[in-house]
């Protein structure tokens, strides 16, 4: 949820503010998301997986994480050249401009939402990493 705080302020921001109201902390922020879901999920996938295959999971989460990140970009700069069309504005204003980033701040913030509601359904039932697994005998 951390993470979410950074679209969200980006999208609230207001251009005459001063950088260290908003702009600092959502800069501050952005990264704790690629990091922690990051590492999260190579801790996860080393449990997960047999020790001869760790190599080939890292390997295939790798590739979907930078397919998912190319997918991300697009789908971001889709929404926010809409958003910019859409606004009413003429196309090479600055309100224009800021119309399309604050959509592509909001689409953000939606997915970081998403995930984060994705990630305690999915992750409800994971183990703390190290811990002797749960016997499901019982």
């Amino acid at each position: 949820m951390v993470a979410a705080v950074s679209p969200l302020l980006m999208a609230l921001i207001d251009p005459g503010w001063n950088y260290w109201a908003c702009a600092f902390w959502a800069v501050l922020l952005g990264p704790v998301s690629v990091d922690v879901v990051f590492t999260v999920a190579h801790l996860i996938i080393t449990d997960i997986f047999p020790a001869s295959t760790h190599a080939l999971a890292g390997a295939v989460f790798n590739t979907i994480a930078q397919l998912g990140t190319s997918i991300g970009l697009c789908t971001i700069a889709i929404v926010s050249a809409a958003t910019k069309r859409s606004s009413g504005y003429p196309e090479d204003s600055p309100d224009a401009l800021l119309a399309g980033y604050r959509g592509a701040f909001w689409t953000c913030f939606v997915m970081m939402v998403a995930t984060v509601l994705i990630g305690l359904t999915g992750l409800r039932k994971i183990h703390r990493l190290g811990a002797p697994k749960p016997d499901s005998s019982d």
